[in-house]
């Protein structure tokens, strides 16, 4: 102890010394003069965001800048999935009725003459040239047939012509001329006998569907050279009615009806031309 208090009798003014020292530095930071500190004396990255007041933030913010320009537009996104459908619309209000149109007293045009609701066709409206297909077949047998004195059906085995392909065959039932749609017809067959005697008779005749005789022709033979024969009529026919041609002669043995083999288009040659209705 007499140590202690002999060095601190000797050092008293050093540690009163060292005590102003301390204490003027601590007083020197509680109460720095006005306007005392500086840039020079604030240090690097002292002030921080929390040091600065609220209001010396605001200070800080200048005005807004002006609009920059629109960028470019950026590409198109892929397309997205099909929404579900909307339900139903209610349905709209009705229009009102419309007023009844009429054409009655309106002179008609065209192939038409006369005035509506009862026009008529007018006079040379209609041409060849407006005329559908009109059913029309010529057919003949390219070779002579020999006729015994009984009924014997005419064979023809080429067709002339045919409007329809349907009225005549070349390879079943050749005897038949065919209606391909019902109406009046005209129908007809011309022969040329190879007679071999006179005072006999030749007959030929027509008839439909195999039964029902609607046309016949006879003629007496009239020398030992050819005899001419024709036969036609008008008949009424329904869709696929068929028309054939007979021959007859009262001779005995046989006689002949000369063919395209012998010239000439006429013998035997056979016919059917639809009329009208």
């Amino acid at each position: 102890m007499p140590r202690a208090l002999e060095h601190l009798r000797r050092n008293v003014i050093a540690y009163v010394a060292l005590a102003v020292a301390l204490g003027g530095t601590s007083y020197a930071a509680l109460r720095l003069p006005a306007n005392s500190v500086g840039t020079k004396q604030i240090r690097k990255r002292a002030v921080t965001l929390s040091k600065i007041a609220p209001t010396a933030r605001a200070a800080l913010h200048g005005a807004t800048g002006a609009t920059g320009a629109t960028g470019a537009t950026g590409a198109t996104g892929p397309t997205g999935p099909t929404g579900p459908a909307g339900a139903t619309g209610a349905a709209g209000t009705p229009g009102a009725p419309g007023s009844d149109a009429t054409i009655n007293g309106v002179a008609a045009g065209g192939a038409l003459a006369g005035t509506y609701p009862n026009p008529t066709l007018a006079p040379g409206a209609v041409g060849t040239t407006a005329f559908g297909t009109i059913p029309a077949a010529r057919v003949y047998n390219s070779v002579s047939e020999n006729i015994p004195n009984s009924i014997t059906v005419l064979l023809f085995d080429t067709t002339r012509f045919a409007t329809v392909a349907s009225m005549h065959s070349t390879s079943t039932a050749t005897s038949r001329l065919v209606a391909p749609v019902d109406g009046t017809y005209e129908l007809g067959v011309s022969v040329d006998w190879n007679d071999l005697d006179t005072g006999s008779i030749r007959l030929i005749e027509a008839r439909v569907n195999g039964g029902t005789v609607i046309a016949r022709a006879s003629i007496p033979a009239a020398s030992s050279s050819i005899d001419s024969q024709t036969l036609s009529t008008v008949y009424r026919l329904a869709t696929d009615d068929y028309v054939e041609f007979l021959a007859y002669q009262t001779l005995g043995g046989t006689v002949g009806i000369l063919g395209h083999d012998t010239g000439g288009n006429y013998s035997p040659e056979a016919h059917l031309v639809w009329l009208g209705p």
